[in-house]
């Protein structure tokens, strides 16, 4: 599931952070700031850091990319690495974000689970967005349907993938139901070369 995915990937980025000697912090937000780490070297830093992200349980169901683009950019002066972690099901945080990549280097990794951009033959449905709570009854036996709603997803997603690459942040999609590490090692060999050809 995410929640899992996103606290293996936090541990990765803590402890090569640590090998590296570099310091390393950690906000948690939902549609609000829920938990900040201000960035510090250590072993002690990186296992609080993973406690942190594995014990994290929050009542509030929205996301706000937006806040915390915004708490990032004040908080920090010196020009750091920013690893955003999120399904980007969210809206209105681009501006905030692009104004955050003019100031750091910022790196993206979407997690996505397959089962909510692809709609089985299943009849009758109620649906719940997460987000909003909002509800709804379709029915997922019209081909139409499920086929719009695929093709509406896919052009989320080249949207989004469109955005980030304009506004020169790298993005990563990750799959639930996939092998993540060898799209992860590609994904970090080809920003070295990438960075070091300048």
């Amino acid at each position: 599931i995410k929640s899992d995915i996103i606290a293996e990937i936090t541990a990765l980025l803590s402890f090569s952070a640590l090998s590296n000697n570099d310091k390393v912090g950690l906000i948690l937000f939902s549609d609000q700031i829920e938990q900040y780490s201000p960035p510090r070297k250590g072993k002690r830093n990186a296992l609080k850091i993973l406690r942190d992200i594995l014990y994290y349980k929050s009542d509030n169901k929205g996301t706000k990319i937006e806040k915390a683009t915004e708490f990032v950019w004040k908080i920090s002066k010196k020009r750091s690495i920013i690893f955003i972690i999120s399904d980007f099901y969210d809206e209105g945080y681009e501006h905030s974000l692009r104004i955050l990549s003019r100031k750091h280097d910022v790196v993206a990794f979407r997690i996505v689970d397959p089962s909510e951009i692809t709609i089985p033959d299943a009849g009758i449905m109620h649906m719940q967005d997460p987000e909003t709570g909002k509800k709804i009854t379709v029915n997922t036996s019209s081909k139409r349907f499920r086929e719009n709603f695929h093709s509406y997803m896919n052009q989320q997603s080249l949207d989004l993938e469109k955005n980030f690459k304009k506004m020169k942040i790298d993005l990563l999609t990750i799959k639930t139901n996939e092998d993540y590490i060898p799209n992860l090692i590609k994904f970090f060999k080809n920003r070295v070369k990438r960075i070091r050809k300048g």
